[in-house]
């Protein structure tokens, strides 16, 4: 049971991180407060919840996250890189979490996870 929720609590903030937190903060956007990063990570567990992973999918998923997590932090403390290209490296790296995520879940899994995804992007546009 321990390494279930573990493998949720680690999945969970993976998405977050991998495909849910923009590399970099627009113009004139404010930080994220406390409570709003917690939210964050409440809409996420339910969106992990709700996919209804296996243990298989636990177990493949905790790799493809560990690696994005890593490659994240050396993009991220890469002096030798502009803003620019440090959000070009993020998008792509987004881009191939999400690509191998896709591969591990099944089509309805893919579903869902892209509508919650869509649906969290939409309520980031609306004026508080």
């Amino acid at each position: 049971m321990k390494s279930t929720r573990m493998i949720c609590g680690v999945v969970s903030v993976s998405l977050l991180v991998g495909l849910a937190i923009p590399a970099f903060p627009v113009a004139g956007a404010t930080r994220q407060t406390t409570e709003q990063k917690q939210q964050m990570r409440e809409g996420l567990q339910e969106t992990v919840n709700e996919l209804n992973l296996t243990d298989d999918q636990k177990t493949e998923l905790k790799p493809i996250f560990d690696d994005a997590k890593s490659k994240r932090a050396a993009i991220m403390s890469d002096t030798s890189l502009s803003a620019d290209d440090k959000k070009a490296k993020m998008q792509e790296l987004r881009k191939d979490t999400r690509s191998k995520v896709d591969g591990v879940l099944t089509p309805e899994q893919r579903a869902q996870l892209k509508a919650k995804m869509e649906a969290a992007k939409e309520g980031q546009k609306k004026p508080n």
